[in-house]
């Protein structure tokens, strides 16, 4: 997986390998909502080391830097339904990939090409690719 990226600062809650999206304010980020434009997908790990008695399952909190995975890098990206190897990942409301709506008229802004296939709530490699695509 590449190094590259960027580092931002969370507006809100980030949770790891999630779709996030831009805010209006220089820097910062927030988690993305279902079809919202993405920016990036969000690290992996939480924001916390891992010392007995302190938890947390957040890559950032609001105020907290982290670090987001830009268009063209390989990352790990939470799922929130099934999808296959090849398809274009958008963010649930969640900020988890599913796949794109292949019919209706809404257009589908996806941030991601799963490498792999996977079920919800797994974490699958993806290649960070951002667009819209009409439903056929």
């Amino acid at each position: 997986m590449s190094s590259l990226g960027f580092t931002g600062i969370a507006a809100g809650d980030v949770y790891p390998a999630r779709f996030v999206k831009k805010t209006a304010n220089d820097w910062e980020f927030a988690q993305a909502g279902a079809n919202e434009p993405i920016f990036g997908i969000s690290q992996i790990g939480t924001n916390k080391a891992p010392i007995p008695d302190v938890t947390s399952d957040k890559a950032a909190e609001a105020g907290q830097s982290c670090r987001i995975h830009k268009e063209g890098e390989r990352c790990l990206l939470q799922l929130g339904g099934t999808v296959a190897a090849g398809d274009r990942l958008k963010a649930d409301t969640d900020g988890k990939g599913v796949a794109i709506a292949t019919s209706g008229t809404t257009p589908q802004r996806y941030g991601a090409i799963a490498l792999q296939g996977g079920s919800a709530n797994e974490f699958i490699e993806v290649e960070v690719q951002i667009g819209v695509e009409s439903p056929a």
